[in-house]
């Protein structure tokens, strides 16, 4: 259960925090292999079952991308006491009926945040401008509470910015903050706590409430400190995008499994044990399949040794880059035969488990952004993908 709440509630896995989540993560594991789920606290033995978790073949994403969202959900939709009385449970018949529910829960909570993601994109697609500011700052009326702090780690995550996302919530606004390269959430609340009626959080993630009167002003008055914030910082660059906290170039041959079985020894990441991320200087990709109506892209390269690319929510940019290359094909289904060059691929290497077996007996290389000399050529199919291609300063 500490393992749990501390990576799922995002607070520094350093010292003591890192040691019981490294614990609770092995305590699971090895329970997992001898003691039937029922058996084994029925609350969280119920969840695991009906999130289909195998607690002998797990990592620490289970935790924080599985586990804490269903438990969380709870108290995102008004019904806190759910998750109360399943982790409280004595019960396996109760437990697992608590469970199922949960995961309902989950499933509307999911509903929530699909439908606030597409306020936001029609938000940003209007003012295009935000993308570009050295913070993140959205907020609409339509928007509904409770899903606050999901949508600011997604925004956060792929414009790679720190982001203040905020909601209506009867007669205030609620608000949440993502920090991103090792800036501090607080800090970036703390130049503008005369707006704010309460404010509170750590340096990862933070929320804060204010009165409706106080939103105009917020705005300006959150870009004006942060741009002190920065300078203070002693970031430096040619646009406003926030460097990662750890950043390793490699060579795509050194992808392989001894390096991601080194990189399990590491886990749980978090906040002060920050996921590496790997930079490859230029590959070539010779094959691209889109997923989900051209939403996803599984890309193959050249030499690569079997590994498997994989870009979310980022299909549109493949197919950009297609179109650059001079070859007319719609974003679906496999595209052979390539041999599109692109530089600077950046991503993390994480468990496939959609390719059958156990989750850890394959990898991919989940990729973040990446540049290629045929969009920077050709403004015209640079500029089909304004939508979704964040800014390079990553790349820099």
């Amino acid at each position: 259960l500490a393992a749990i709440g501390l990576v799922t509630d995002m607070v520094p896995l350093r010292g003591e925090n890192r040691v019981v989540a490294r614990l609770g993560m092995r305590l699971n594991t090895l329970l997992g292999r001898v003691i039937p789920e029922p058996e084994f606290r029925p609350g969280l033995g119920s969840l695991y079952s009906a999130l289909r978790i195998d607690r002998s073949d797990w990592s620490g994403r289970d935790f924080g991308w599985k586990i804490g969202p269903v438990l969380n959900a709870a108290g995102r939709m008004g019904e806190t006491e759910l998750a109360l009385q399943l982790l409280t449970s004595s019960s396996a018949e109760e437990a697992s009926g608590l469970a199922r529910k949960l995961v309902r829960l989950n499933e509307r909570r999911k509903d929530r945040t699909r439908k606030n993601q597409s306020i936001i994109e029609e938000l940003l697609e209007k003012h295009p401008e935000k993308k570009e500011a050295p913070l993140l700052v959205c907020y609409d009326e339509r928007l509904e509470p409770g899903v606050s702090g999901i949508l600011a780690s997604r925004l956060m995550e792929r414009y790679r910015r720190p982001v203040v996302y905020m909601n209506p919530d009867g007669e205030r606004i609620r608000g949440s903050v993502r920090s991103f390269g090792g800036l501090s959430a607080l800090s970036i609340l703390e130049g503008v706590g005369h707006l704010l009626l309460q404010y509170g959080g750590h340096p990862e993630a933070a929320g804060f409430s204010l009165e409706r009167e106080s939103l105009e002003l917020l705005e300006p008055a959150l870009l004006l400190h942060m741009q002190e914030v920065l300078k203070k910082s002693g970031w430096r660059g040619e646009d406003h995008q926030v460097r990662p906290g750890v950043l390793v170039d490699i060579d795509m041959s050194r992808l392989n499994r001894r390096l991601y079985e080194e990189m399990e020894l590491l886990e749980p990441f978090g906040p002060g044990n920050p996921e590496p991320v790997f930079r490859i200087p230029t590959a070539r990709i010779s094959q691209v399949k889109f997923l989900s109506g051209g939403l996803h892209a599984q890309l193959t390269f050249r030499g690569g040794s079997g590994l498997r690319g994989v870009l979310w929510n980022r299909g549109s940019l493949i197919h950009s880059l297609i179109l650059a290359s001079g070859t007319e094909s719609a974003a679906t289904g496999t595209i052979e035969g390539l041999d599109l060059p692109v530089t600077h691929v950046t991503g993390t290497l994480e468990a496939d488990a959609f390719r059958g077996g156990k989750k850890r007996s394959r990898f991919q290389f989940v990729i973040q952004d990446l540049s290629s000399p045929l969009l920077e050529e050709d403004p015209a199919a640079k500029g089909t993908d304004t939508k979704d291609k964040a800014p390079a300063a990553l790349m820099k």
